[in-house]
């Protein structure tokens, strides 16, 4: 089984989505050897959207599942993010954009991401904007 770190990035009611092949998933990837979550997630991130800055606010808990690329079994580590900057893509990410819930639920998620967006709902609708009265 491998480790993956996702950035469970929000802001103003929406979560960051990035394209990678068919699928739309969270930021991140694959820890590498002797890597800590924080500077696995910063690595990744920054190789998916380079002119962005991360922020990492709290770790949410994990999800067991299937990578959508090559199937592998997974340990998915998921940490409650913000964003600034640019979120223009890079590497092998075709694009990026906030989705609302119901928006995302209408992209084709990896079954990951469907799993984690079930899960930490609460994390997503927190982060939205009061509304006038």
């Amino acid at each position: 089984m491998i480790t993956v770190i996702n950035a469970f990035a929000v802001s103003k009611g929406k979560v960051l989505l990035v394209q990678k092949g068919e699928f739309w998933i969270l930021p991140g990837g694959k820890l590498e050897p002797d890597e800590t979550d924080g500077e696995g997630l910063h690595r990744e991130f920054h190789e998916e959207l380079p002119l962005a800055t991360l922020h990492i606010q709290v770790a949410l808990g994990k999800v067991i599942g299937l990578t959508p690329g090559s199937g592998q079994r997974a340990c998915v580590y998921i940490y409650g993010c913000s964003v600034e900057g640019d979120i223009t893509p890079a590497a092998e990410i075709a694009t990026a954009g906030w989705f609302t819930l119901l928006e995302a639920r209408l992209l084709p998620l990896s079954p990951i991401t469907q799993a984690i967006l079930t899960q930490h709902e609460s994390f997503l609708l927190a982060s939205k904007p009061l509304t006038k009265s």
